[in-house]
């Protein structure tokens, strides 16, 4: 059964079809429309679904960390119910929470203690060998490993609309609409052919980032009571993201001063959505070993289709021993 697996923006549709029996699937393509003219959008979901004949449309649901639902989510929710109206297969909301928590829950389920989860991450020898740009959220086991390290945006987003939803705080805006701003200016470069900001534009967003992290702390002033005792004081969620925000400023601003570094880490979580798809629609797997190998195959294609090469030629070669390993410039 095709499934249809799509990552709604305010302005791009990212789109990834799997196989007749669910067992891989492939990125399609970015759409990109007008701001928020949905329209388009429905009507190229449409078109695509009816030429790889999709029994299935499955849609991120993006959620709040604590299950409410923002802006986004509503938005969502009603491409979904007009989706519904102008395809004639099942639509499905996929709460897109849990994600980038895969390899955590993985991990959790076969009671690893949190010291061994760093361990458990090296036995797939990626990251430990790594000396790239590493984009990611805020998992602390991450931040263990010599590479350079990028902080997901579209998790700072998220969090960011909860806070100001639950908290009430204009810091937690501010700081949405510049990076939201700053990640604009950079599509515009990259659409003109610039490789990257001039220094004057850089000095101007950081300016504006440490002003909005400076004020920001007026709504948590410190306790005053210093309670006796070495565990850390429990705070607020604004004030832990704004303590991330001061503590990883470059991490976090790395997309605007290297264009090569995303803005989100959403690439590798669509990667992950179709794993996820066949887990709960497609029946999972019959065995821990026949996830290894799905999740090799899929890896090793996903590779080949980032960096321009025909998949069937590389699986071929792959089958008579000649491997197709990229090289690494650029990060």
């Amino acid at each position: 059964m095709k499934t249809i697996g799509l990552d709604l923006g305010n302005a791009t549709l990212g789109i990834a079809i799997s196989d007749e029996i669910g067992f891989l699937a492939r990125p399609v393509e970015t759409f990109r429309f007008a701001n928020q003219n949905f329209e388009e959008a429905l009507k190229h979901v449409k078109d695509v679904a009816l030429k790889e004949n999709a029994k299935c449309i499955v849609l991120g649901m993006p959620k709040n960390m604590d299950g409410s639902v923002g802006e986004q989510g509503e938005i969502s929710i009603a491409f979904a119910e007009r989706l519904k109206e102008v395809v004639s297969i099942p639509v499905v909301l996929w709460d897109e929470r849990l994600t980038s928590k895969l390899a955590h829950n993985m991990m959790t389920q076969q009671s690893l203690k949190r010291k061994k989860r760093k361990e458990a991450i090296d036995a797939m020898a990626i990251l430990p060998i790594y000396d790239g740009v590493a984009v990611h959220d805020h998992w602390k086991p991450y931040n263990k490993y010599n590479c350079t390290h990028s902080f997901c945006n579209a998790h700072h987003l998220r969090e960011l609309i909860g806070i100001v939803q639950n908290e009430e705080v204009r810091w937690a805006t501010d700081m949405h609409s510049l990076l939201t701003n700053m990640n604009n200016y950079i599509h515009t470069l990259k659409e003109n052919g610039k490789t990257s900001p001039s220094k004057g534009k850089i000095q101007q967003f950081y300016q504006q980032y440490d002003k909005i992290c400076k004020s920001a702390l007026k709504f948590y002033p410190p306790p005053d009571i210093v309670p006796k005792t070495k565990r850390k004081p429990k705070q607020c969620k604004g004030k832990n993201l704004l303590d991330r925000f001061i503590a990883y400023k470059e991490e976090t601003l790395r997309f605007f001063t290297n264009l090569l570094v995303p803005f989100t880490n959403n690439l590798a979580e669509r990667d992950l959505r179709m794993i996820k798809v066949k887990e709960k629609i497609s029946g999972c797997f019959a065995s821990f070993k026949g996830a290894e190998i799905f999740n090799r195959i899929r890896g090793y294609i996903s590779t080949v289709k980032k960096n321009n090469r025909s998949v069937l030629n590389e699986m071929r070669n792959a089958l008579i021993g000649k491997y197709y390993v990229p090289s690494l410039v650029g990060c």
